[in-house]
């Protein structure tokens, strides 16, 4: 049996301290990581999580906690509105973030996100359009519309939106200033029950 006196022992935050060392040279370095969304939350503007890389049927092969900042956030949410795409953090989201190590002697090591890229929206947006598509060619509901003959300048135009909308004024006032006899049709509103 070993003497106690004979073993090294080093203190946590020795250990912690040589970690913040190897590392610094990385800290705050950006690059693009590609992930799933786990345990997501946000608070006080700020949003945390867990990032997770799956294989077959869920199994975790790797995770790390991840933190955007609300600043961050706040820019990410204004870049994807940008181009009408919502940012979405829930959990099993696939993402792509562009990311900086961090590391803290009590927190351990963790993930800064500052940028999302849009292509992972854009794809979930595709598969979501390629599954619409399908729907409605099995349904039979795109060839009728395509064999329906469409003048050259509809007459009878259907608008959904409010009648108390600026975009409602807004047609209104354009198609009213036209030499064209148009006929708009606006959606039957529901009265209260």
């Amino acid at each position: 049996m070993t003497d106690i006196n004979q073993k090294r022992f080093f203190n946590l935050s020795d250990i912690t301290k040589r970690v913040q060392e190897i590392l610094q040279p990385h800290i705050g370095k950006l690059f693009w990581v590609k992930a799933e969304i786990s345990s997501g939350r946000e608070r006080g503007g700020s949003f945390y999580c867990d990032l997770v890389e799956t294989v077959g049927k869920g199994k975790i092969t790797a995770r790390m906690r991840c933190t955007i900042w609300s600043r961050d956030l706040a820019n990410i949410r204004q870049r994807f509105k940008k181009y009408d795409l919502n940012l979405n953090l829930d959990d099993g989201t696939a993402i792509g973030l562009q990311c900086s190590l961090q590391f803290h002697p009590q927190f351990g090591l963790s993930l800064k996100a500052v940028g999302a890229d849009l292509s992972f929206a854009l794809g979930e947006l595709e598969l979501k359009k390629k599954e619409i598509l399908n729907r409605l060619t099995k349904e039979g509901l795109l060839e009728p519309n395509k064999r329906l003959y469409v003048p050259m300048l509809p007459q009878k135009i259907g608008l959904i939106t409010s009648k108390d909308s600026a975009a409602y004024n807004d047609i209104l006032k354009t198609f009213s200033a036209s030499t064209f006899g148009f006929k708009i049709y606006l959606p039957a509103e529901k009265t209260p029950s």
